[in-house]
């Protein structure tokens, strides 16, 4: 009986074994295959539901006090939409933080 449980676990480890090199294998394809379509020029994500310009107007008459479900209503998207809109950080280079410095060896 503890022989046939010894070679019951051995076959079990082995299964095991094959299972996850076949799991890295796909996640190596799967990685490359993403690298490759970037490197493409493709861009990768959910298509966001506005464009720029929409996004851009939606700031500005949000700013001139427009409520945020008549925004919603014109712009045929929802008020989590327009919310996360109104509150994502302006994306242009000016904005941006400097770059930290490297640190030098001494």
């Amino acid at each position: 009986m503890a022989a046939e449980m010894a070679r019951y676990d051995r076959m079990c480890l082995a299964i095991t074994e094959c299972h996850e090199i076949d799991e890295a294998k796909d996640l190596h394809r799967t990685q490359a295959g993403l690298a490759r379509a970037k490197a493409g020029g493709k861009i990768l994500g959910r298509r966001p539901k506005t464009t720029e310009q929409q996004r851009i107007e939606i700031k500005r008459r949000c700013a001139s006090g427009e409520s945020i479900s008549a925004l919603a209503r014109n712009f045929d998207v929802s008020r989590a939409t327009v919310l996360s809109i109104v509150r994502e950080p302006p994306r242009s280079a000016e904005c941006m933080p400097p770059p930290m410095p490297m640190p030098t060896a001494t």
